[in-house]
């Protein structure tokens, strides 16, 4: 223990994201290759290498747990991809590019009406990359989507120009997550899906002039885009939970509901400015307070999460009764 450098010693706390089994079992032939990849000069692990070392782990859960939670996962990476291509193109093609109200020089962001732009155009490029790149790429792409959402609170406190509300971008960040479960091989559907919802919900109907909004659109004012996104993709999930159980055969038979489970999280944000607003917000009050959205916020994510976790868990320690 004591002749480990600091390298081994960091790699090796990484290795805590992989079951107990495993990491008895194979740990030291997962660090030893890493150590040799990383040479002489350098002391920390790289990022490159820390994600891939907690998805390995992720994955070894995963596969401890059962190919129906897998399948699941799968599903819900490819819908959680889909909806968060689609709600940027909205986003971007409606609140950035569309009618505004006329802003301070300071606040807006060249052509765009906030910082938020940024973020949206790398989850568009992230959906097209679905299509055509290898899967590493659209996962890496996906982190650093996910970077620049979270990176658009603190550089706009730092250039002065607005933002999009966190209850637009905490969702956002919580179907990156998910979508980071993507499957190594996915089928022709699964790589269109993502970018297919940002031509169908943003491109095609600003081209057709479908929907042409009569004054200025807002994040704070509009948040029934949220909702409609939350209701779509949990109806979809409590079908593939149906649907998997009554048509699937083998994995697919519990799949869906895993899918179901995963999606909660990114749902139930999804709907924060609602909930806030229908049961913590006065009568005759519009907009929830910072109180009551970090409130639904924090018991979304904690009932979510936990049930996901307790799930893992049980079913984890019954696989492994019956092994």
């Amino acid at each position: 223990m004591s002749d480990r450098t600091p390298l081994e010693r960091r790699y090796r706390r990484l290795l805590w994201a992989y079951p107990k089994d495993y990491r008895a079992q194979r740990g030291d032939e997962i660090v030893g290759t890493y150590l040799e990849l990383a040479g002489t000069d350098r002391r920390r692990p790289s990022p490159a290498d820390a994600v891939d070392l907690l998805r390995g782990g992720l994955r070894q859960h995963l596969r401890v747990a059962g190919p129906d939670v897998v399948a699941g996962a799968h599903l819900a990476a490819v819908l959680a991809l889909a909806t968060a291509v689609a709600l940027a193109a909205i986003w971007l093609v409606y609140f950035e590019l569309g009618p505004r109200e006329p802003l301070p020089a300071p606040l807006g962001f060249g052509p765009f009406r906030s910082l938020g732009a940024v973020s949206w155009i790398a989850w568009i490029a992230v959906g097209l990359a679905a299509v055509v790149a290898p899967r590493r790429w659209v996962r890496i792409g996906i982190g650093a989507a996910i970077v620049l959402t979270g990176a658009v609170v603190p550089a706009s406190v730092l250039t002065g120009t607005i933002r999009p509300p966190l209850y637009v971008l905490l969702p956002q960040i919580a179907l990156g997550l998910v979508a980071l479960a993507l499957p190594a091989r996915p089928t022709t559907v699964a790589r269109v899906v993502p970018f297919a919802g940002a031509v169908l919900f943003g491109a095609l109907p600003a081209v057709l002039g479908v929907y042409r909004p009569y004054g200025a659109l807002g994040y704070w004012n509009h948040y029934d885009v949220p909702v409609g996104a939350a209701l779509l993709l949990g109806v979809v999930a409590v079908l593939a939970a149906v649907t998997g159980g009554v048509l699937g055969g083998g994995a697919a038979r519990g799949g869906g509901v895993w899918t179901m489970l995963m999606l909660a999280p990114p749902v139930g944000l999804l709907a924060t400015q609602s909930l806030a607003t229908t049961y913590l917000t006065p009568s005759g009050q519009f907009n929830a307070s910072w109180a009551a959205l970090l409130a639904v916020s924090v018991a979304v994510t904690v009932l979510t999460t936990g049930v996901l976790g307790l799930a893992l868990v049980l079913r984890t320690r019954r696989r492994g009764h019956r092994l």
